[in-house]
């Protein structure tokens, strides 16, 4: 691949991971505060939901939101570390994930 090529579907997996993150998002973070208040049933649906999506977004994060060209999650070490939201290169293969940088 080109790296025109692979920061075009770099960018392409990053809009797809957005949008799987802010779902997930969306359903774990108000379940997150209401457990608290759940009883019963309601407390076991509550949490299986919860988990569900904590198992997605990680699913989509290790199989989409990766270098096209070696495979690998772009994270971090330094800091606090973590996934890197938009990331100017692979920290595995150093190719250009971001358009700005050709």
């Amino acid at each position: 691949m080109t790296p025109i090529e692979i920061t075009v579907e770099f960018q392409k997996r990053r809009k797809k991971w957005i949008l799987v993150s802010i779902v997930c998002g969306c359903v774990f973070v108000p379940l997150l505060f209401t457990l608290s208040s759940l009883e019963g049933a309601g407390l076991s649906i509550g949490i299986i939901a919860l988990v569900l999506s904590l198992m997605v977004w990680s699913i989509f994060t290790f199989m989409i939101y990766t270098c096209p060209k070696c495979g690998m999650v772009p994270f971090t070490i330094y800091g606090q570390g973590g996934i890197i939201l938009d990331p100017d290169r692979c920290s595995q293969c150093k190719s250009s994930l971001n358009p700005h940088n050709l």
